[in-house]
C-alpha cells in the first residue's frame, strides 16, 4: 500500500513540474522569444499566458519600452570647419525580438554601441552641412528627421526602432570658447568706447548750451533786478524827501531810532565810543524794549525788563540803566546774596531787609540822577535772571508791601 502511494505521489510531483514548465506569462513591457534547441521558434507572442514544450523550448526575455540612450558628449566639425561639442541622447526600443536577437545576440550593451555610431554618423553627416548659426539657431526639427529617416533604415535590420534623437546643447570647445569670449569682450569694449565717446559729445553740446542759456538769463535777470532797484530807490528817495521837508526834527529822531534798534540787538559785543551824532538828539536818552518775554542779554547775564542808554554830558560816555519792576529786582538781588535753598524764612527776612534799602536810596537820591541803585556791592548785588530760583521768588511774592 505504501509503494502505490508514493509511486501516486511522485507521478503527481513529476506532472507539476511538467504542467509549470509548460506555462509562460508575457508582460505587457516585454518582448518574448521562444527558442527550440537554439533555433527561433516563434517571436510573435501577445500579451498574457502562453504554452511551450518543457525541457525543449527556451523563453527569452526582452525589455519592450523605450529606452534611453546617453550619449557622451562628442566633436563634429561643421560647414565652417569649426569644432563644436555636441552632447545628445538617443530614445529607441525594440520592434522586431527575432532580428534583435539574431543580430545582437540579445545584448542590450551591444545595441547601444550600435545605435550610438549609426546617429554619429548621422550627426556628422548634417553637421557638416550647416554653419554654427543654423545649428544652434536654425531649423532643428528638419535636420533630426533627416537623421531618424536614414538611421532607422539601418537600425531595422536590427529589430530596433529609434523614436527620438535630442540635441541637448552645442558648445565650443574650450580653446575655442576663450578665443571666441575674448573676441565678443574687445568687440563690446570697442563698442562701449565708442558709445562713451558719442555720450561725452552730446554732453558736452548740452552742457555749452545750458552754460550759455545760464548766462543769458542771468543778464536778462540782472537787468531787470537793476531796473526795478533803480525804480524802486527812486521812489523811497521821493517818500523820504517828502517825510524829510515834513517835518525834519522827527524824521531825523526815526531815523536815530531805527539806528539804535538795529545796532544793540542780539548777543554781540558792541564797542561803541560815546559821542559823535550818532548819539546826540533830543534829551540824549535811547530806551531799547526786548520782544516778549522782555529779557535781554548784556555781558553775558540775562536781565528783565528795559535797557536804557543815557549820554552822560561829557559827551564822551554813557550809562547803561536797566529799567525793572520791584519785584523782578528783589529776586535778582537775594538770590545773589544768599542761596535758595536757606530756610524759607531767612529768605524771607533777606528779601524784606532788601526792599527797604532799595526804597530808602529811591526816595534819598532818585531825583538827583537818573538811576535808583548799583548792581554792586556798593549798593546791592544784582545778577538778574541768573539768580533767581523758585524759592527766591517765593519769599519775594509772600514779603511784597512790607
Amino acid at each position: 500500500m505504501s509503494s502505490r502511494l508514493n509511486t501516486l505521489i511522485f507521478l503527481g510531483f513529476l506532472a507539476f513540474i511538467i504542467i509549470s514548465s509548460s506555462i509562460f506569462f508575457v508582460d505587457q513591457r516585454e518582448r518574448v522569444l521562444l527558442l527550440r534547441l537554439g533555433q527561433i521558434e516563434r517571436s510573435d507572442y501577445m500579451p498574457g499566458i502562453q504554452f511551450k514544450v518543457p525541457f525543449v523550448n527556451e523563453v527569452r526575455r526582452f525589455d519592450g519600452r523605450i529606452l534611453t540612450l546617453d550619449e557622451t558628449p562628442t566633436r563634429f566639425l561643421t560647414g565652417e570647419k569649426k569644432n563644436v561639442q555636441v552632447d545628445s541622447f538617443i530614445l529607441w526600443h525594440i520592434i522586431d525580438p527575432a532580428k534583435y536577437f539574431t543580430s545582437m545576440a540579445g545584448n542590450e550593451e551591444r545595441a547601444k554601441q550600435r545605435l550610438s555610431q549609426i546617429v554619429k554618423d548621422g550627426l556628422r553627416a548634417e553637421f557638416g552641412k550647416r554653419t554654427i548659426q543654423e545649428l544652434v539657431s536654425g531649423d532643428r526639427i528638419t535636420m533630426i528627421e533627416t537623421i531618424l529617416a536614414a538611421a532607422n533604415i539601418t537600425a531595422a535590420e536590427f529589430g530596433i526602432n529609434i523614436v527620438n534623437v535630442r540635441i541637448k546643447r552645442i558648445d565650443l570647445p574650450s580653446e575655442v570658447s576663450s578665443s571666441v569670449y575674448t573676441r565678443m569682450e574687445a568687440e563690446r569694449e570697442r563698442v562701449a568706447k565708442e558709445l562713451r565717446s558719442q555720450g561725452a559729445e552730446e554732453a558736452e553740446k548740452i552742457r555749452s548750451d545750458a552754460d550759455r542759456q545760464r548766462t543769458i538769463l542771468l543778464a536778462e535777470a540782472q537787468k531787470t533786478a537793476e531796473e526795478l532797484r533803480g525804480n524802486g530807490d527812486a521812489q523811497a528817495t521821493d517818500i523820504y524827501a517828502q517825510a524829510y521837508s515834513q517835518n525834519s526834527d522827527f524824521y531825523s529822531f526815526y531815523r536815530r531810532l531805527t539806528a539804535y534798534q538795529n545796532v544793540f540787538k542780539g548777543d554781540d559785543m558792541l564797542v561803541i565810543e560815546p559821542k559823535g551824532e550818532f548819539f546826540t538828539f533830543a534829551n540824549e536818552k535811547v530806551i531799547i524794549f526786548p520782544d516778549d518775554p522782555y529779557i535781554f542779554s548784556l555781558n553775558d547775564k540775562d536781565y528783565r525788563g528795559k535797557l536804557r542808554l543815557i549820554v552822560n554830558p561829557d559827551g564822551n560816555s554813557f550809562d547803561v540803566i536797566n529799567m525793572v519792576p520791584p519785584e523782578p529786582y528783589l529776586a535778582g538781588v537775594v538770590g545773589a546774596e544768599m542761596p535758595g535753598y536757606w530756610e524759607p524764612e531767612a529768605l524771607k527776612a533777606q528779601a524784606i531787609t532788601a526792599r527797604t534799602y532799595c526804597f530808602y536810596i529811591k526816595k534819598r537820591f532818585g531825583a538827583k540822577r537818573n538811576w535808583d541803585m548799583k548792581q554792586t556791592a556798593a549798593h546791592q548785588v544784582y545778577q538778574g535772571l541768573s539768580a533767581e530760583s523758585a524759592q527766591i521768588w517765593q519769599a519775594v511774592n509772600q514779603t511784597k508791601g512790607q
